[in-house]
């Protein structure tokens, strides 16, 4: 699991949950003479603006990319994710998906027939080049590839049993498989292949682990930021865990809540940053197709509503204000980043948008969403987000060897609409 534990730290529980923190953020300080509602507009448009320009550095350094190429790689992600839901809605059986990836740059449109044609319109419908938007004809179904993925699913327990040292699968879009993580041999993985059919493959992998569990460390800046209403910064629970906070949300009568993972403290655990509590773990599950909790504002250290991240040492208040899946678009080869205690902000794409994680040691969660975007411990429940979109919280990766990005490329994280509809809260976006 991607979270610590600090035995070094004694937190004063008794003293800080009797104690209250009042106050309201805002552009104006106190004692200062308030702007206009048409100059917050223009400062919220700049820091935005500043936001998109980081973000765009970012991805086009992970990539390798010109300023120019990431810049309209970044702006077709509202195109695509309207190309996404129109080819599927219009041809439901044959969809097999849309995706993309950075060495391509174009949108890729895959259907068992028809793909060029689909392609060429719905290229011009949503405003994009037709050279910018390409169909391919491809043997399997969305239908057919969800299925099986099901399938494998089911099936993982038993496989596991039989020594095939399963730990991931996901439907792969660009190869058009379900493609099968595994520690096994050559000969065992082929076995997989030979017992599902040509539209699954494997590839050789460790086991996915929750971030969790990570050394003692000291960092001035997320370590210090009280009071805590930002994501990305470090929590620490009554157990001596320690994780990175996620989002701010509100549930249904209103209060803030910090949004972080499933598996990072048990029910009632008292989490606190920076010696100050947050509250107490009220919501919480890690199991099915979520990993995923919230701790209520009950402590000083949370009592101020936000919906800042703590994104890099530049940018601490970097603003919080779309969700994907419900007005952002959750696209295969779309940009991300997440935040976490451990390494910072890091970048990457979306790899898949249905994968099965089998936990070492751990449950087996269904419908989550990977990016190659390294994570490590201590970043757990630290926020994704892309373009001031909030997409999840860090659940697991893949770690192997030594605790560094090069042996922990991937990231997963359950789905931002079933996290809100399963605990009960709404994302703040202020």
């Amino acid at each position: 699991m991607m979270k610590w534990n600090r035995r070094s730290r004694t937190l004063p529980i008794a003293l800080l949950i009797a104690s209250t923190l009042l106050g309201t953020i805002g552009f104006a300080q106190a004692g200062a003479t308030p702007k206009g509602a048409a100059f917050l507009e223009e400062d919220l448009r700049v820091v935005l603006a500043e936001q998109t320009a980081v973000d765009v550095r970012m991805f086009a350094d992970r990539f390798n990319l010109s300023e120019r190429a990431a810049r309209k790689y970044v702006d077709m992600t509202v195109a695509v994710g309207k190309i996404q839901e129109a080819a599927q809605r219009e041809n439901p059986l044959t969809f097999a998906g849309v995706w993309r990836e950075p060495a391509l740059g174009v949108v890729t449109v895959n259907l068992t027939e028809g793909s060029a044609d689909v392609a060429a319109r719905l290229a011009s419908r949503f405003g994009l080049a037709a050279s910018d938007v390409r169909g391919v004809d491809v043997g399997a179904s969305a239908l057919t590839l969800d299925s099986l993925l099901n399938r494998i699913t089911v099936d993982s327990a038993a496989l596991n049993e039989g020594g095939y040292a399963v730990s991931n699968a996901y439907v792969d879009l660009p190869s058009n498989t379900v493609m099968v993580t595994s520690s096994a041999s050559v000969e065992r993985r082929q076995e997989i292949e030979t017992q599902y059919g040509p539209q699954v493959r494997t590839e050789e992998g460790p086991a996915m682990q929750p971030v969790a569990q990570a050394p003692a460390q000291v960092c001035p800046n997320r370590q210090s930021c009280t009071p805590a209403y930002a994501g990305g910064v470090e929590v620490i629970g009554s157990d001596l865990g320690v994780c990175s906070s996620g989002f701010q949300a509100r549930t249904a009568n209103g209060d803030f809540v910090m949004w972080t993972a499933g598996h990072c403290w048990d029910s009632m655990t008292i989490p606190s940053h920076s010696g100050q509590v947050i509250g107490l773990v009220q919501r919480r599950q890690f199991s099915g197709s979520l990993d995923g909790e919230w701790v209520d504002g009950s402590g000083p250290a949370w009592s101020l509503s936000s919906n800042t991240v703590y994104y890099t040492d530049a940018i601490k208040n970097y603003r919080i204000t779309k969700r994907a899946g419900r007005n952002y678009p959750e696209n295969v080869g779309d940009p991300v980043c997440r935040a976490g205690i451990t390494t910072g902000a890091k970048c990457g794409i979306i790899k898949t948008v249905n994968s099965t994680v089998i936990f070492r040691g751990g449950p087996t969660l269904t419908n989550q969403r990977q990016a190659s975007a390294c994570a490590l411990p201590g970043d757990s429940g630290g926020p994704i987000l892309y373009a001031g979109a909030a997409f999840g919280v860090a659940s697991g990766a893949n770690m192997v060897g030594p605790t560094t990005c090069a042996s922990s490329p991937l990231v997963s994280w359950s789905s931002l609409v079933t996290s809100e509809n399963t605990l009960g809260f709404t994302v703040y976006t202020g």
